[in-house]
């Protein structure tokens, strides 16, 4: 992901917080459709869509949300983007403030992501 999608994806989350989904379509990213963050159902509900858009073809799919991560040793938190690539499960994470790319040591993920990955993962692979 480009600088630019960063920041584009960070002046998105600094006045929404619905989850971004985006299949990948040949050399680009097609159209963003959104869902309730948080929400597994809604998830499994957007990869349906995915799956009936892109019948028998192999899919890739983009998914945003918005997070916030906890330091728990300094008492900060802070409000990042997390950009999860599926089915390979490659993950960034940027800040929402600067889009600066953060290193974090784990896979992040909420019951969406979980559910979102479940009802991909039957579907042809890229």
């Amino acid at each position: 992901m480009d600088q630019l999608d960063r920041k584009q994806l960070c002046a998105f989350y600094r006045r929404s917080r619905y989850d971004l989904i985006q299949a990948r379509q040949g050399d680009t990213w097609g159209p963003l459709f959104t869902f309730s963050p948080c929400d597994a159902r809604a998830a499994q509900g957007a990869a349906q869509m995915m799956r009936r858009m892109h019948r028998g073809e192999p899919l890739r799919v983009r998914h945003a949300r918005r997070a916030r991560l906890r330091d728990r040793q300094h008492h900060v938190d802070t409000d990042v983007v997390v950009v999860t690539e599926l089915p390979e499960r490659s993950q960034e994470v940027f800040g929402l403030e600067d889009a600066v790319v953060l290193r974090v040591a784990a896979f992040l993920e909420d019951d969406a992501q979980v559910a979102l990955e479940a009802a991909l993962a039957s579907m042809p692979r890229p």
